[in-house]
């Protein structure tokens, strides 16, 4: 299960993207970029620091503690959150889940973090210019070329 998720400087945001048969966690979960125990978990610290972060079991995992139940609800056991860079400070992440712990060695970590440079690049080049799409992305913040 996959999960997209944006940084503003509001504490609270839902998810703008989600795929995969755990949807539901993602249509429920808010990232939480605040200073307190929720904003400590792996989406805010992968976009306030713009670096990858693994659990590797969710269960053991202590910044996992206040999804913790709802990750096991769900089947979920291993997560990846991937900062998504622009001129090397993150704009959002993209989180992957895994329903079995250590599913996240360095050969999956190495293509999910070239996907994530990919995702980032079209996101940044659609945003600077929608008419490639069709369509404005009103949920990223558009800069003057």
């Amino acid at each position: 299960m996959g999960r997209l998720g944006e940084h503003e400087r509001a504490k609270d945001r839902p998810s703008r993207g989600r795929h995969g048969e755990s949807r539901v966690v993602s249509r429920r979960h808010r990232g939480h970029l605040g200073p307190d125990e929720l904003g400590r978990g792996p989406t805010g610290t992968t976009i306030r620091t713009g670096q990858v972060r693994v659990a590797r079991d969710i269960v053991a995992e202590a910044s996992y503690l206040p999804w913790r139940a709802s990750a096991a609800r769900h089947g979920l056991a291993s997560s990846i959150s991937l900062p998504l860079l622009e001129d090397g400070v993150a704009f959002g992440a993209l989180m992957v889940y895994a329903p079995e712990p250590e599913a996240f060695g360095d050969v999956e970590t190495e293509l999910l973090v070239e996907l994530a440079d990919d995702l980032a690049f079209g996101i940044r080049s659609c945003a600077n210019d929608p008419s490639e799409i069709g369509s404005p992305l009103p949920w990223i913040n558009r800069r003057s070329p």
